[in-house]
């Protein structure tokens, strides 16, 4: 079987074989038999992944409960794809602009028994309206001291400026940190969504940055000021987090990311 554009690559626990995110919404479960590799499809969002220039499925991690049994999300697991509806096969990119499509950070489980996904068991984390073709982000994993899902979202592509450096908007221009297990003695409810979008089934780390008890801003924010964040990884040993991001016209950056700082990208703009 093929595997086109492989974009992510996740190890299950136990020796059970591998997770492949392709760019074009297909998850493949990749496990070795006796004598062989057997590969067979484990998630297919190919009818709704927009995939024309930064679009594309990114991202895979397990829930930090993820082989635990009787836990809650023993066979659960994230993605961070570019969702749409609309079939553009044969669109040129001034369709794109009319903001068709969404990025989106979205819960499934497994069946008991197989990598293949339940029925009905999705559930949307995050939604958020894209009005750009660029600047998508995807970096994503589990942080293995604390254990939140961490999350880097683009600035929504050339021109959109109000995104950058803003914290009582969207989404967009940083990295993003949210409990995915909800446990009320490390985190809160959610208490502001996003202007073009909406957010679910996670909580607000405590000990996140930019906090606001009345709602005024996005709590989910880590660090900010991020243009195209396209890959980051977290050191398991000392827990330091690095970030590579694309550059506009003079260099690219790999960054170490720290709680609360402000990564530059928007000049002189401010929260």
């Amino acid at each position: 079987m093929r595997i086109d554009n492989p974009m992510d690559m996740v190890e299950l626990p136990d020796g059970q074989g591998w997770l492949i995110v392709g760019r074009f919404g297909i998850v493949h479960h990749l496990a070795k038999t006796d004598d062989d590799w057997q590969v067979e499809v484990a998630l297919d969002l190919s009818t709704e992944t927009m995939t024309f220039a930064d679009g594309g499925m990114y991202s895979l991690v397990l829930h930090p409960d993820f082989g635990e049994p009787g836990a809650a999300g023993r066979r659960a697991f994230f993605v961070y794809y570019l969702y749409s509806d609309k079939d553009y096969s044969q669109a040129g990119p001034e369709v794109f602009l009319g903001g068709f499509s969404e990025n989106r950070l979205t819960r499934f489980e497994f069946e008991e028994d197989t990598f293949r996904v339940r029925s009905g068991s999705e559930a949307v984390l995050l939604r958020q309206r894209d009005r750009g073709i660029w600047h998508k982000g995807g970096g994503m994993f589990i942080h293995p001291h604390d254990g939140f899902l961490y999350l880097a979202i683009g600035d929504e592509g050339t021109g959109f400026i109000e995104n950058i450096q803003i914290t009582n908007n969207n989404l967009f221009a940083g990295v993003i940190r949210i409990d995915v297990r909800e446990d009320p003695g490390l985190s809160h409810p959610i208490r502001r969504q996003p202007r073009n979008g909406a957010t679910a089934h996670y909580r607000i780390p405590n000990g996140n940055p930019f906090l606001d008890p009345n709602g005024g801003i996005m709590e989910e924010f880590f660090a900010i000021g991020l243009r195209s964040p396209h890959s980051m990884t977290c050191d398991p040993e000392t827990g330091r987090i690095w970030l590579g991001d694309v550059g506009s016209d003079r260099f690219e950056e790999i960054n170490q990311i720290e709680k609360g700082k402000n990564y530059g990208w928007g000049g002189t703009r401010r929260i």
